[in-house]
């Protein structure tokens, strides 16, 4: 077909140069018709390079669609085989794939706010399981020490509640702390401080109990019978707290010291530093001495220590016992309430008499103006009025 294509349009070709005139129409057809063969296998050369091309890229395209063909029937199979068995249901029942994908994000959704609502659930259930075995307590304390809600209350360095309020007032500090069990008791002797502890002051409440250790038999949430005990601090009851280890304290040390150094200057802390020295020095002679007599008696306590001294204070002490018992027999013997009677009689008579002289005196006293004489005898009358008196 291409060469009669090729040779169609060469007779035209030829007519048309015959017609042109007479003088060229016997050479024109041996010209024309030598390019019109030339053309032709040209045109034939051409027409079969491009059949082979077609039949390559023919060739080609046939092995590239069964490789497209497997790979799209390997991609739907194993859809098919993830979801198409749990999906092939509902499109059966006229569901498309737009219906099951909305499907799908609602029944996501569904799930999500139900495993919200279990959890919600069971941490309020915690939360009110703790609550009906906690107690609360009010401890109050001069300063806060940087006491805030959840301070951590510890009973023995073990966490046995926080802190849920912190309530300031004119006169100190009140701090309401929930205590996590009825089991974790406070005595009422407990001591209850307030301390810092660690290098960044972490604020804690301390509880120790103090002995003698209580023993009750009802809990603090048994509110009357806790009371009426009266060995534990019950549920809504309060108690005093102090102040334990506190950096603020110790940063207020510090702040006074150096005050009182920069007032009083390092010149005279270090003259003071000086003279103690000194006195340390004066002082080791002294030392020297002690020593030198500690050695001195030394030998005579250990001759304290021998048997015959230690009977010597035992004879000693016999003789000063048997004394004593003789004193109590005298006593017993001779101050009989008779022998009483009769001296205090005596000395009555001897007091009168004595106040005649002392009268008397006087008269001398004024004659002759001795009063050394005259007094002598004032002290012998009031000495004599003391034992009467006795």
């Amino acid at each position: 077909m291409a060469a009669m294509a090729a040779m169609t349009p060469a007779a035209p070709a030829s007519q048309m140069h015959a017609a042109r005139g007479n003088t060229v129409a016997a050479p024109q057809p041996q010209r024309s018709s030598a390019l019109s063969a030339r053309g032709g296998v040209v045109r034939r050369w051409g027409a079969a390079r491009m059949r082979r091309g077609v039949v390559a890229a023919a060739a080609a395209g046939s092995q590239q669609a069964p490789e497209e063909s497997s790979g799209s029937e390997g991609s739907k199979s194993s859809g098919q085989g993830i979801g198409g068995g749990l999906l092939r249901p509902l499109r059966d029942f006229g569901f498309g794939s737009k219906s099951i994908a909305e499907g799908g994000v609602g029944l996501f959704l569904v799930t999500g706010v139900g495993f919200f609502c279990a959890v919600f659930g069971w941490v309020s259930k915690q939360r009110m399981a703790s609550l009906s075995t906690s107690y609360e307590a009010t401890m109050r304390f001069p300063m806060a020490c940087g006491i805030e809600v959840g301070t951590p209350v510890r009973i023995r360095d073990v966490r046995a509640g926080q802190v849920r309020s912190v309530r300031p007032t004119l006169a100190a500090v009140e701090v309401v702390v929930d205590m996590v069990d009825e089991t974790c008791i406070i005595p009422k002797n407990a001591k209850v401080e307030v301390n810092q502890h660690g290098l960044i002051a972490e604020t804690m409440i301390d509880i120790t109990p103090q002995l003698p250790l209580p023993e009750p038999k009802h809990s603090p949430l048994d509110v009357e019978a806790c009371r009426r005990e009266g060995a534990l601090i019950c549920n809504g009851d309060s108690v005093d707290g102090e102040t334990g280890v506190s950096l603020d304290d110790l940063v207020a040390i510090m702040t006074r010291l150096s005050r009182e150094t920069e007032k009083h200057g390092l010149d005279k802390l270090f003259k003071a530093a000086d003279t103690a020295e000194m006195m340390m020095r004066d002082a080791h002679p002294l030392l020297d001495r002690v020593e030198k007599i500690s050695a001195e008696i030394a030998p005579l306590l250990k001759s304290a220590n021998d048997e015959d001294m230690l009977k010597s204070l035992q004879a000693l002490v016999d003789n000063a016992a048997a004394l004593a018992d003789d004193v109590h027999e005298l006593n017993r013997v001779v101050l009989t309430d008779e022998n009483k009677g009769l001296i205090r009689d005596s000395i009555a008579t001897l007091t009168e008499t004595l106040r005649h002289v002392e009268g008397i005196s006087g008269d001398v006293g004024k004659i002759t103006g001795d009063d050394g004489t005259q007094y002598n005898l004032k002290q012998l009358v009031e000495a004599l009025s003391r034992m009467l008196n006795e």
